[in-house]
């Protein structure tokens, strides 16, 4: 499979998040060379609507590194109230 087939990128989210659930989060591409990389340009492969919430930080519990997904951060009704996300929007 292509690595930048959709399925590819939901697979390896979701074993990040095994690893995280197991303890065994490995915390990759989060060191000053990957930092550096990133201020220069950025390629997230996959999007994340999350809670405005700090105990959830993706990068951590999907086990990836710096700049390899873009978060969104927003309050639920927010997002519900501006239809910004239809399959949310039609389930309320």
């Amino acid at each position: 499979m292509d690595d930048s087939a959709p399925e590819a990128r939901l697979a390896t989210l979701l074993e990040g998040n095994r690893r995280f659930a197991s303890g065994a989060a490995q915390g990759p591409n989060r060191d000053h060379v990957r930092r550096v990389r990133i201020s220069e340009e950025q390629n997230p492969h996959a999007l994340v609507l999350c809670c405005s919430d700090s105990r959830e930080v993706p990068e951590l519990i999907f086990d990836c590194g710096f700049g390899e997904t873009f978060s969104w951060c927003a309050l639920l009704d927010t997002v519900l109230e501006q239809r910004c996300w239809p399959a949310w929007s039609s389930a309320y």
